[in-house]
């Protein structure tokens, strides 16, 4: 099966890459940050008005953890959305691997 990867290096907004092709089965978000914590924000944004719905919000990912979502709660209309993510790190220290 495909991947994508990508790295997050700073604290703003990150359209997640490999989230609009295909089907999304799996998201594995990486802490990177060389000691501490990282806390996201993983949220849908409607492509029509910016619209943002949170999947995820001020949620601690520890230091050398890996966070997994599922299939079962991917599923949008990636026409419509566009899947972000924000780290509260200002080097963003986060590695995220989409299949």
């Amino acid at each position: 099966m495909a991947f994508n990867t990508q790295n997050i290096t700073n604290n703003t907004a990150n359209k997640i890459t490999g989230a609009d092709s295909g089907i999304l089965s799996r998201l594995k978000i990486c802490n990177t940050k060389s000691s501490g914590n990282v806390t996201i924000e993983l949220y849908l944004e409607k492509t029509e008005d910016s619209t943002q719905f949170h999947m995820l919000k001020n949620c601690v990912i520890p230091n050398g953890a890996t966070l997994i979502i599922e299939h079962e709660d991917l599923s949008y209309i990636k026409s419509k959305y566009d899947l972000y993510i924000k780290s509260d790190s200002s080097g963003g220290d986060i590695s995220i691997i989409t299949n």
